[in-house]
């Protein structure tokens, strides 16, 4: 299973044409009367695979299935990949062809995105999973702030991208650097051939210590840092390298995938690539354990366990997707 992780990004409200702080500001739940669960529940029942689909980019994204998972909280499942280029599907054990790919065909894989919206407080929060497929999350968003745009023309509505490793920042330790890069088929003097497909170099400070606190930044900002850190050489280049860093916080402990750029962030892990991808009860743990550490933190809401609670299909009310045959539940 390919590995996955977590974009959260925060959503609030505010009147229209007015600079940020000075005009009115809107509770998620109350839109001029509307709920924003419900306003994004009755968007996803109209959505088409031609709205989802973003043709300019070669990216298919199609809505697969949406529910009501408890009484704050929308889970919506998408199918997502790029087409544009032709190649073959191969069997990663034995190397022989099963299928040949044109440049019109997108292999595709399934993530999830979260919609959650606490019934008291000013922010509402997305949390988008991503493989190495991409995230339907991503297209989601974007269309749905198209959206909201143009139906709450008082309102104005602001996406902001979190960094869990902000609320990590103040307190959480450095306690491991690893640097993962595609490796290279590799023939031994003695014909041997080896096939490897990812090599992990893992950096450790000595026994009980920790590296200093200034590496996380110049490791967000520069990936030549983490080639020195991990000892190989920093001209030594890879068709793809990640790196993540293992932050420890008192007893608790959790990777990061780091991410550099403009902007750069620290995206939760939620599975290795060894590992099986969490199932929607332990996506919704994990997505709510984030949540509330955040907002903890920042005091903007109080996440109640009640609001996660799952409501089960006998609670729903189907309504069929545009694009599926699925059902979305409403409660």
């Amino acid at each position: 299973m390919a590995r996955r992780v977590l974009t959260i990004h925060e959503l609030t409200f505010r009147e229209k044409g007015k600079r940020e702080g000075a005009g009115r500001v809107f509770a998620p739940v109350d839109l001029l009367g509307d709920d924003l669960l419900d306003i994004f529940s009755n968007w996803l029942s109209k959505l088409t695979r031609e709205d989802t689909v973003d043709k300019s980019k070669n990216t298919w994204v199609n809505v697969t299935a949406a529910s009501r998972y408890a009484s704050r909280i929308i889970v919506v499942e998408t199918s997502v990949g790029s087409s544009g280029e032709s190649g073959e599907v191969v069997d990663s054990e034995t190397g022989e062809s099963e299928f040949q790919l044109a440049a019109h065909h997108a292999p595709t894989g399934t993530t999830r995105t979260l919609l959650l919206v606490p019934e008291k407080g000013r922010s509402a929060f997305l949390m988008t999973e991503s493989s190495r497929r991409g995230s339907g999350g991503i297209r989601l968003r974007q269309l749905f702030s198209e959206h909201i745009t143009d139906l709450l023309r008082l309102i104005k509505m602001d996406c902001s991208a979190v960094s869990e490793s902000d609320a990590w920042a103040e307190h959480a330790k450095l306690k491991e650097v690893e640097l993962r890069v595609e490796g290279k088929s590799v023939d031994a003097a003695d014909g041997v051939h080896v096939d490897v497909g990812v090599i992990s170099h893992i950096a450790r400070p000595h026994r009980r210590a920790f590296f200093n606190r200034d590496l996380l930044g110049k490791l967000a900002t520069d990936k030549s840092t983490a080639k020195r850190v991990v000892g190989i050489p920093v001209d030594e280049e890879h068709e793809k390298e990640d790196v993540y860093v293992t932050l420890v916080d008192g007893e608790r402990q959790k990777k990061f995938l780091v991410e550099g750029g403009g902007a750069p962030s620290f995206r939760l892990v939620l599975n290795e690539d060894s590992a099986e991808q969490l199932n929607t009860d332990d996506l919704v743990a994990k997505c709510v354990e984030q949540l509330s550490e955040i907002t903890g933190i920042t005091g903007k809401i109080n996440w109640e366990p009640r609001w996660s609670d799952s409501l089960g299909a006998k609670h729903g009310k189907a309504v069929p997707l545009a694009n599926s045959q699925k059902s979305f539940q409403n409660p």
